[in-house]
């Protein structure tokens, strides 16, 4: 098995959507030891293929059923990145260990996280109250891998109990674990339990990595400062290096001194101290063509109270990555980089990287729309990927639905009571740089020219996907694509009745094959 020494490192987090590959790897050329991907579900993982991407020199795990980037790595990170695992199950937490491996430099365990999304999904500090089932998944993973296996949990409501939960993972095989000193129903406002941690890392023979400490991390020296008051062999930082990476090199002054020196810090010099390190942080979003939605997300935690700065308020206002980049003047080294990508995906490729084809469909009887083809009503299609291989399909009526309803008349009529267009094409937010352009835009503007009823959505939600129906001019058009919410499920929908209608041909749009659920 390869080791990773674990003692005296400092470590980035795992955060949502703040943890993905530019702040990785600028958080490593800050001086960071190791650095956690964001939390990533068992499923996701499992219904990813694994794809080398020649054009940005990155492995990529694809979503298969709508295209998107699960998990992105790059050679530069190897040997340093951990994949945090949210799971409740020995058997899938292994299928995705299994399969990413190769990639990762260990795999850690969510144990920790006190969202409501996790908890329902006996996830995350969800495993805290089940102590069998956590050590069970650790002693699944770290007898059947090649490399480590830690987690990361939160104190419980005593240290006794910590304590008898730390002694059970280690002996079930974890190589570290990373401790936050609060508890499950205690937020960042609350004073870390140091001391707590403390006792704990006396009594292991395994690393304890310490975390929690963002209020009292604000330079460098306080990283080992908080390392010490844990009794911890390392220290693993969250917020204090989202908002500031320099937080990981000594020789370095941090952003956060420029703005405690004593005296009020002038707007102008707050930026021009941030201005290196975004741009740093968006020569990563550029190369490794991260979404706008991220790196804004990112950027507004480094800018904080700047934001209402003129500034800061042009940045509010940017959409896209170039819109962004304009802005600390690195827009021509994002639209060149773009066009270099996507000629390098030309050159590798001898297919387009989404398939042009619509797969239409009727469900519950004809419908007079110049409709091709059709399958029996209550029954699901059957479609090959990309690949050739077939993908069987449950019928989605055999599963409990849940129902939300949009539109000023009220709910639609159940949909296997009417016909219903479907059509196979997928709605991709980045094909669309204004909200005007929108389908659902496009479509309400459509029904006020043509003075009909403005078109009404119906929901339906499987599990934790969405896939909505649309009623325009007196017929139904939905998409066959199973959405991550309900919003882009309402524009797959719209897209599909506009592409169904003539208003927008299929050419203009990105369209793969997506499996019905």
């Amino acid at each position: 098995m390869s080791k990773i020494d674990y003692r005296n490192k400092i470590i980035l987090a795992p955060m949502v959507r703040a943890g993905t590959l530019p702040l990785r790897l600028l958080s490593l050329d800050y001086g960071a030891d190791l650095v956690y991907c964001e939390e990533l579900i068992d499923w996701k993982l499992i219904r990813s293929t694994r794809k080398v991407n020649d054009a940005l020199g990155t492995v990529d795990y694809v979503d298969r059923t709508d295209g998107t980037v699960v998990f992105r790595t790059c050679e530069r990170e190897k040997g340093k990145v951990v994949l945090q695992i949210g799971t409740c199950s020995p058997e899938r937490a292994l299928e995705v260990a299994k399969k990413i491996q190769e990639d990762v430099a260990a795999i850690d365990i969510n144990m920790g996280c006190p969202k409501e999304f996790s908890l329902k999904g006996g996830m995350g500090a969800a495993l805290l109250s089940k102590p069998d089932l956590a050590c069970s998944i650790i002693s699944t993973l770290s007898s059947n891998l090649s490399i480590p296996v830690t987690c990361k949990i939160r104190v419980l409501s005593t240290v006794e109990e910590t304590l008898a939960l730390c002694k059970r993972l280690e002996a079930s095989g974890a190589a570290a674990i990373a401790i936050h000193g609060r508890r499950i129903d205690e937020r960042p406002q609350h004073t870390n339990r140091s001391a707590e941690i403390a006792q704990v890392a006396r009594a292991l023979s395994i690393p304890v990595i310490a975390n929690g400490g963002s209020k009292e991390i604000a330079c460098h020296d306080d990283i080992e400062r908080f390392r010490v008051a844990c009794g911890a062999a390392s220290v693993m930082v969250a917020r204090a290096a989202q908002k500031d990476c320099t937080i990981f090199r000594r020789d370095v002054e941090q952003v956060s001194q420029v703005e405690r020196k004593g005296a009020p810090v002038d707007v102008g010099e707050r930026w021009k101290a941030l201005e290196p390190l975004i741009k740093d942080y968006l020569y990563y979003c550029v190369r490794y063509a991260s979404p706008a939605p991220n790196v804004k997300y990112c950027i507004q935690a480094m800018l904080k109270d700047l934001q209402e700065s003129p500034l800061g308020k042009k940045f509010l206002e940017a959409q896209t990555l170039v819109q962004i980049c304009d802005i600390w003047g690195m827009g021509e080294f994002c639209r060149s980089t773009e066009e270099q990508q996507s000629a390098q995906r030309e050159k590798n490729s001898s297919q387009p990287a989404y398939v042009p084809q619509v797969i239409r469909t009727v469900r519950g009887g004809d419908v007079d729309s110049g409709v091709d083809g059709g399958v029996e009503d209550g029954k699901d299609e059957i479609v090959e990927s990309r690949e050739g291989s077939e993908l069987s399909l449950k019928n989605n009526r055999t599963k409990k639905l849940k129902t939300m309803e949009s539109g000023e008349e009220g709910a639609l009529s159940d949909v296997s009571k009417s016909p219903v267009v479907e059509l196979h094409i997928a709605f991709l937010r980045s094909l669309y740089k204004e909200d005007r352009d929108l389908p659902k835009t496009q479509l309400l503007v459509m029904s006020r020219k043509k003075h009909v009823p403005q078109p009404k959505y119906k929901t339906e939600q499987v599990d934790k996907l969405f896939r909505s129906e649309v009623q325009f001019n007196g017929q139904k058009y939905t998409s066959t694509y199973w959405e991550k919410n309900k919003r882009a499920a309402e524009q797959g929908a719209a897209l599909a009745c506009l592409v169904s209608i003539g208003a927008v041909q299929p050419s203009d749009h990105a369209l793969t094959q997506r499996t019905r659920f």
